[in-house]
């Protein structure tokens, strides 16, 4: 009741830990989406008439049943890496960047993959930090680098739910705004909500910032 910040971020992660565990349409996940859900309605009856809300995921999950280690893969064939992120989209990071064309190649017929990217046509991966190829998982699959991943794929027992590919379950999340005047919502995306909050608040958005206010100016 002493506490009215200007700015209230609120995290909640059980679902997340949950889907991982168990599965996203696991009995788990499904308790911790009510239990979110319970306080999202507890803060919004709290605050509304002081507030508006922004409500949304950073990712949405998909079941898996399957690892593949892209890392044991490209050895099998000859390409060392210096490393490889796990999830069901990764970076790989290669010994020698001159391979890149050999190991897209390669990994195109890997077991689990669904897409290969060289980092210069995804934009906005395309960083100093990225790895050379970005590859995304077919659904039921994620990439794992862990030392209990051992050989090429194996039965995922201890993961059932995994995030970072490019496909819809993943891709696709929530996004609620209220209490705003008026919105445009006609194709949002995340990296719209840094820039809605700054103009809700009158600052201006720096130059390099991606995404734009989703708020309707008309």
């Amino acid at each position: 009741e002493e506490c009215r910040p200007d700015l209230l971020l609120v995290h909640f992660a059980s679902i997340d830990g949950m889907s991982h565990d168990h599965g996203p349409l696991s009995e788990e996940a499904l308790k911790a989406v009510e239990t979110v859900d319970t306080a999202v309605r507890t803060l919004w009856e709290r605050l509304k008439d002081e507030y508006a809300f922004i409500i949304f995921a950073d990712h949405g999950q998909e079941e898996v049943h399957t690892w593949v280690n892209l890392r044991t893969y490209l050895r099998k064939h000859g390409i060392e890496t210096l490393r490889v992120s796990s999830g069901g989209g990764v970076h790989v990071y290669l010994r020698d960047p001159n391979q890149a064309e050999e190991a897209f190649e390669v990994l195109r017929k890997a077991p689990g993959v669904k897409e290969v990217f060289f980092r210069d046509e995804l934009p906005h991966l395309d960083t100093p930090l990225s790895g050379e190829l970005i590859v995304s998982a077919k659904p039921g699959y994620w990439f794992c680098s862990h030392r209990m991943c051992r050989g090429i794929k194996g039965v995922s027992h201890w993961v059932k739910g995994m995030h970072g590919s490019m496909n819809e379950p993943v891709v696709k999340v929530p996004l609620i705004l209220w209490g705003f005047e008026k919105v445009e919502l006609e194709n949002p995306g995340l990296m719209d909500i840094a820039p809605t909050v700054l103009e809700f608040f009158g600052v201006e958005k720096p130059g390099n910032m991606v995404g734009e206010s989703l708020l309707d100016r008309s």
